[in-house]
Formats: C-alpha cells, sequence, structure tokens
C-alpha cells in the first residue's frame, strides 16, 4: 500500500514524475504505453516493494494499489501525442477497423483533462492550487483583432476563435493565443492575400 505523501518544496511538472515508467520483466523493458518516461508502473507486488509512487495524481484517481493504472496527468504541454489524447480524439470504424474521425483535440498539446469544450469572451476563468493566497481569477477579454482574406473579388472577414490559455503562474500572469483555420482552392494567378487587422 502507497504511503502517506511526504511534504515537497519544488517539483518539475514533466513527464518523469506522472504514472508510468518502464519495469523489467524477464529482462526486456515493459514500458506503460501512456507514459513510458514516468514511475509507479509494476508488473508485480515485488517490483512496487519499497519503490517510487508518482509525485503527479489525479485527485478523482488516487493510486490505492501497485495493480491501479491511472491515466499520467500534468499541466505542460505534452508535445508527442499520449494515450489519453490518442483515445480522445481518434475513432475507427467497428467493421472496417479503419480510422473513421481525426478530431480537433490530436493537435492539442494540453492533457486532455486540461481541454476546455470551448472558451468565450467574458465568461470567467478560475484556476485553484496554484496560489497560496487565493484562486487565480479572471474574465476573458473581447477579441479586438480580424481576420481578413481576399481570394480575387471575394473577401472575408472573421473573429478568431480562443485557441489557447496560458498561465504564468508566478509573475500571475495569462496569456491568450487565437486562431482562425480556413482552406482555399488554389487558382493559378489569383491574387490572395490574408491580414490580421486590429479593430478599435
Amino acid at each position: 500500500m502507497p504511503s502517506e505523501p511526504s511534504p515537497i518544496d519544488r517539483i518539475a511538472l514533466t513527464y518523469e514524475n506522472a504514472f508510468g515508467g518502464k519495469p523489467i520483466w524477464d529482462g526486456i523493458e515493459v514500458p506503460y504505453a501512456d507514459n513510458p518516461q514516468g514511475k509507479g508502473f509494476y508488473l508485480n507486488a515485488e517490483q512496487a516493494l519499497g519503490n517510487c509512487l508518482p509525485n503527479l495524481e489525479d485527485p478523482a484517481s488516487l493510486i490505492r494499489s501497485w495493480e491501479d493504472r491511472p491515466e499520467p496527468v500534468g499541466t505542460w504541454a505534452s508535445g508527442i501525442p499520449l494515450g489519453p489524447q490518442l483515445r480522445r480524439s481518434l475513432a475507427f470504424d467497428e467493421t472496417t477497423h479503419e480510422l473513421s474521425e481525426l478530431r480537433p483535440t490530436f493537435w492539442n498539446a494540453a492533457f486532455p483533462n486540461l481541454i476546455a469544450p470551448s472558451a468565450q469572451p467574458g465568461e470567467t476563468v478560475e484556476v485553484h492550487g496554484v496560489s497560496a493566497d487565493s484562486p487565480l481569477s479572471f474574465a476573458l477579454p473581447s477579441c479586438d483583432l480580424r481576420v481578413r482574406l481576399r481570394f480575387g473579388d471575394e473577401e472575408i472577414e472573421r473573429t478568431p476563435s480562443i485557441d489557447q490559455i496560458g498561465f504564468e503562474v508566478e509573475e500571475r500572469r495569462v496569456f491568450i493565443s487565437y486562431r482562425y483555420p480556413f482552406r482555399y482552392f488554389l487558382h493559378p494567378l489569383q491574387k490572395r492575400s490574408c491580414e490580421l487587422i486590429h479593430v478599435t
């Protein structure tokens, strides 16, 4: 059984401190598919005895036994697709087993449970557990940017959507990035332009 956690002052929120690992079985490494770089994944009770558990856990899915297999969690950008991200982003045809859907979350570097279904100007964002005195709370600002597209004589102007909300916790700062994806057909010699303009 896991012991009670010990107090810590500072720890990196990286793959290495989340659940996972590569225990040895019959002289061969057996990586935990969701996070081979982590720790806490063991193949039997003897391997687990006296060894490390992950420092980062989902409060709703705490490890109670060496047999538990929780999803790795963290707050950093994952960079490469993890198992939880792939499971939520890909769908396969039950008959042909071919890929039938590739959802936009596939390109999202955040851990799946940190991906909000939407984020609109005026809504309140509140982050708990990052400050000793109070939550980090703010209202999403309105977007003063427009994307102006021109394809020949056609002109389109749109407001980009919020794509990412990032936190610099120690400085108590927030940054927001925006996105407006579009596609067009390539016509030879057609004049095309894409402008980002500020609306006051």
